[in-house]
């Protein structure tokens, strides 16, 4: 469902909601050992901290953000969705960026940098972007998403995901705070 007088919060999943950390233990340094859950979705070991699906699903239900997936799994992304609880979004429209993704980086730029473009400069919206590979751009191209403050870039450390401080950022980047 459009929001159109809210941010989009472009969501991506592995390293962002999936912590892809190694071993058998969740880090600890983030949540709690409790407050993480370990599920199995399209043959994927898949980690997530609770606290991080019950924000998503709270920035929802209060209407603060438009959340669209913007991530590899496309499509699939709801699946996960469903395995974890969250209510259905959208995927971030990417046709030709996807369909090039297999080159990193398209006529010298990441294939999901265009979506993010296109949200704020054609839809004039202000975005929320949570992706671990946000580090990898340079800081020219961060900072022309940053010009006017109607962006939010958020790169969280791949083996924890999103942590409290990152959604804390968010909570007052919509107005939850």
């Amino acid at each position: 469902m459009p929001r159109a007088n809210v941010p989009v919060w472009l969501l991506d999943i592995d390293g962002v909601i999936n912590a892809t950390y190694r071993g058998t233990e969740p880090p600890t340094q983030v949540w709690r050992r409790d407050q993480w859950k370990t599920t199995r979705v399209n043959g994927w070991q898949i980690h997530v901290a609770q606290p991080v699906v019950d924000f998503i699903t709270e920035v929802w239900e209060k209407r603060r953000a438009e959340i669209r997936w913007h991530t590899t799994w496309q499509d699939e992304a709801n699946k996960l969705g469903a395995a974890l609880g969250l209510p259905h979004f959208w995927v971030q429209e990417s046709t030709n960026e996807f369909e090039n993704q297999g080159d990193y980086l398209l006529r010298g730029q990441w294939w999901k940098l265009p979506a993010v473009w296109r949200v704020k400069n054609l839809e004039k919206r202000s975005v929320i972007w949570t992706d671990d590979e946000i580090v990898d751009l340079s800081r020219a191209q961060q900072d022309s998403l940053l010009v006017g403050g109607k962006a939010l870039l958020i790169a969280p450390t791949a083996s924890y995901g999103l942590t409290k401080r990152q959604l804390a950022r968010i909570g007052e980047f919509v107005g939850l705070n």
